[in-house]
């Protein structure tokens, strides 16, 4: 039997802080360049790992479904395959390092459930490559997605360990010696940021419906309108949207994606040779297979950005959940200059105490 806690604690209410600790890694994350579109380092698992120890059965489920929707908010991906990576990924290995690390004997380190749930969400993950992305060209991805993960995984379980032993904050949560108080006020100035009058609301909604019309019916002639040309236009027109929406398009990691997911399936070579690179043959099946794919989850992507950018109204408990999260987050970046890379634990230990009420 595994020592699962179905009975609330006290350390619950603090889902929302952890919530806003993974978006805070999260937004860290997205700044660095990664071999494949879907691979995570995994920095935003540091929280869950830390709450394996703290938070009842339930609320680390919520935990884990905040982590996916509020990264998948903050990368604009919600409406992409990007979440589907991230969603399996996510709950694959939590709920597995939840139930190792409740095994009702002598515990399993952090360093320990974080190796087997890297391993478990990269194999998944690959899986779902060679489904959607790569097809049997994702066997080339293996190495250096399986090499980064386990090293982050081994990094991350060592920091964990660290962290719980250092860390002042961590000691008095476990004690549960704090007053957390979630202050969404800055989560709900981001979203309503204009007075609710009539005309407001009436704005609103006509701005909502027409970046759920517009990207929905995007969304449709992507996915089925198996047309090149068609689909390039498509993507055309999502990043001219997100673009005339004064969003921040990285031509960069756009172009890396790009060349990336189009090499992936040129292997195996299908349909006639175009030309040759050594012993390597770049065939016109093959080519436009990679070129579909890649535009595909690109167009996704930013048809989904363009979707995010409507005004949001949380009224659900995993919404005001999510929303709680985002004030986190928002305070996290208004202090992270105090976070020192030399001093990494006392100074993150030093803005969470700061956070809380402790």
């Amino acid at each position: 039997m595994l020592g699962l806690s179905l009975k609330a604690k006290k350390a619950d209410s603090l889902i929302p802080l952890f919530g806003g600790f993974c978006f805070f890694l999260s937004a860290i994350e997205i700044m660095i360049p990664k071999p494949v579109p879907f691979f995570r380092i995994g920095l935003a698992n540091l929280p869950i790992i830390l709450g394996i120890d703290l938070f009842s059965f339930p609320a680390f489920v919520l935990l884990l479904v905040i982590k996916v929707l509020g990264q998948a908010l903050i990368s604009g991906t919600l409406f992409s395959y990007i979440v589907l990576f991230s969603a399996i990924g996510t709950f694959s290995s939590g709920l597995l390092m939840y139930a190792m690390r409740k095994i009702p004997r002598k515990t399993i380190s952090f360093m320990g459930i974080s190796l087997a749930g890297a391993f478990v969400s990269n194999s998944l993950q690959f899986l779902l490559a060679v489904l959607l992305m790569f097809g049997k060209s994702a066997v080339y991805v293996i190495p250096p997605v399986f090499s980064l993960g386990t090293l982050t995984a081994l990094f991350l379980g060592w920091f964990a360990s660290e962290f719980e032993i250092q860390s002042v904050w961590y000691q008095r949560v476990k004690a549960e010696r704090f007053d957390f108080v979630s202050d969404n006020s800055q989560a709900v100035r981001h979203y309503k940021s204009e007075p609710e009058t009539e005309k407001t609301k009436s704005r609103t909604l006509r701005d909502r419906y027409l970046r759920i019309g517009s990207g929905i019916s995007l969304f449709l002639i992507l996915l089925f309108v198996p047309f090149l040309p068609v689909q390039a236009l498509v993507l055309g027109a999502a990043l001219i949207l997100c673009a005339a929406d004064r969003q921040k398009l990285n031509f960069l990691n756009l172009i890396f994606m790009f060349t990336a997911i189009t090499v992936f399936n040129l292997f195996p070579p299908m349909g006639k040779i175009i030309f040759s690179i050594g012993s390597i043959d770049i065939t016109h099946r093959a080519l436009l297979r990679g070129f579909e794919k890649a535009i595909v989850l690109i167009g996704m992507i930013y048809i989904s950005k363009w979707m995010l950018k409507a005004k949001m109204n949380f009224k659900s408990r995993i919404g005001k959940s999510i929303q709680e999260a985002f004030s986190v987050f928002y305070k996290l970046l208004s202090v992270k200059h105090e976070i020192k890379p030399k001093m990494i634990i006392p100074t993150i230990d030093s803005v969470l105490l700061s956070i809380n009420r402790l």
